[in-house]
Protein backbone atom coordinates (compact mmCIF):
# COMPACT_ATOMS: atom_id res chain seq x y z
CA UNK A 1 0.00 0.00 0.00
CA UNK A 2 1.01 3.35 -0.95
CA UNK A 3 1.93 5.64 1.96
CA UNK A 4 1.41 2.50 4.76
CA UNK A 5 3.91 2.38 7.75
CA UNK A 6 6.46 -0.19 7.32
CA UNK A 7 5.58 -3.45 9.53
CA UNK A 8 8.70 -2.88 11.13
CA UNK A 9 8.82 0.49 12.40
CA UNK A 10 12.46 0.26 13.53
CA UNK A 11 13.14 -0.59 9.87
CA UNK A 12 13.14 3.10 8.62
CA UNK A 13 16.38 3.56 11.72
CA UNK A 14 18.41 1.09 10.86
CA UNK A 15 21.03 3.91 9.17
CA UNK A 16 22.50 6.63 10.29
CA UNK A 17 22.29 9.81 8.32
CA UNK A 18 26.10 10.15 7.39
CA UNK A 19 26.08 6.18 6.53
CA UNK A 20 23.41 7.34 4.22
CA UNK A 21 25.26 10.31 2.49
CA UNK A 22 28.38 8.34 2.46
CA UNK A 23 26.94 5.51 0.83
CA UNK A 24 25.34 7.41 -1.86
CA UNK A 25 28.38 9.81 -2.68
CA UNK A 26 31.55 7.57 -2.55
CA UNK A 27 32.33 4.09 -3.82
CA UNK A 28 32.94 1.57 -0.91
CA UNK A 29 36.69 1.32 -1.57
CA UNK A 30 37.19 4.88 -1.30
CA UNK A 31 35.17 5.35 2.62
CA UNK A 32 38.19 2.20 3.30
CA UNK A 33 40.70 3.10 5.78
CA UNK A 34 43.86 2.17 6.97
CA UNK A 35 43.64 -0.83 8.75
CA UNK A 36 46.78 0.46 10.94
CA UNK A 37 45.45 1.40 14.76
CA UNK A 38 45.29 4.95 15.04
CA UNK A 39 45.87 6.20 11.45
CA UNK A 40 42.82 7.77 9.57
CA UNK A 41 44.20 8.05 6.37
CA UNK A 42 42.01 6.70 3.58
CA UNK A 43 43.04 3.14 2.23
CA UNK A 44 45.62 2.64 -0.84
CA UNK A 45 46.87 -1.00 -0.75
CA UNK A 46 45.42 -4.16 0.40
CA UNK A 47 48.11 -6.61 2.32
CA UNK A 48 47.39 -10.54 1.57
CA UNK A 49 49.11 -13.41 3.06
CA UNK A 50 49.85 -17.29 2.43
CA UNK A 51 51.02 -19.03 5.32
CA UNK A 52 51.59 -22.28 3.33
CA UNK A 53 54.14 -20.10 0.97
CA UNK A 54 55.69 -18.08 3.70
CA UNK A 55 54.22 -14.95 1.31
CA UNK A 56 52.91 -11.36 2.06
CA UNK A 57 51.09 -9.94 -1.03
CA UNK A 58 51.25 -6.60 -1.92
CA UNK A 59 48.46 -5.36 -4.22
CA UNK A 60 46.64 -2.63 -5.38
CA UNK A 61 43.27 -1.66 -3.15
CA UNK A 62 40.37 -4.70 -3.80
CA UNK A 63 36.98 -3.39 -4.70
CA UNK A 64 36.15 -5.91 -1.91
CA UNK A 65 37.07 -5.84 1.63
CA UNK A 66 37.89 -9.18 2.59
CA UNK A 67 38.23 -10.15 6.74
CA UNK A 68 41.59 -11.81 6.42
CA UNK A 69 42.82 -9.30 3.62
CA UNK A 70 44.30 -5.62 5.88
CA UNK A 71 43.57 -2.42 3.78
CA UNK A 72 46.91 0.22 4.17
CA UNK A 73 47.76 3.97 3.53
CA UNK A 74 50.64 4.43 1.12
CA UNK A 75 52.97 5.13 3.81
CA UNK A 76 52.24 1.87 6.19
CA UNK A 77 52.22 -0.19 3.15
CA UNK A 78 55.69 0.87 2.06
CA UNK A 79 57.20 0.33 5.54
CA UNK A 80 55.67 -3.32 5.46
CA UNK A 81 58.43 -5.84 6.17
CA UNK A 82 57.38 -9.60 6.21
CA UNK A 83 58.14 -12.08 8.96
CA UNK A 84 61.77 -13.42 9.06
CA UNK A 85 62.04 -15.82 6.43
CA UNK A 86 58.92 -14.62 4.84
CA UNK A 87 58.64 -13.50 1.12
CA UNK A 88 57.33 -9.91 -0.21
CA UNK A 89 56.14 -9.88 -3.04
CA UNK A 90 54.83 -6.15 -4.20
CA UNK A 91 52.22 -6.59 -6.99
CA UNK A 92 52.04 -2.81 -7.63
CA UNK A 93 54.66 -2.65 -9.68
CA UNK A 94 53.19 -5.45 -11.37
CA UNK A 95 49.91 -3.81 -12.20
CA UNK A 96 51.44 -0.48 -12.66
CA UNK A 97 53.59 -1.85 -15.64
CA UNK A 98 50.93 -3.51 -17.59
CA UNK A 99 48.92 -0.79 -17.25
CA UNK A 100 51.05 1.21 -19.44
Amino acid sequence: MLGAAPSDPAARWRFTIPQLIDSHRYPAAMRRRCARPACAEPAAVTLSYGYQAATVWLEPLTVDGHPMNHDLCDRHAARTAPPRGWELVDLRTVAESIAS
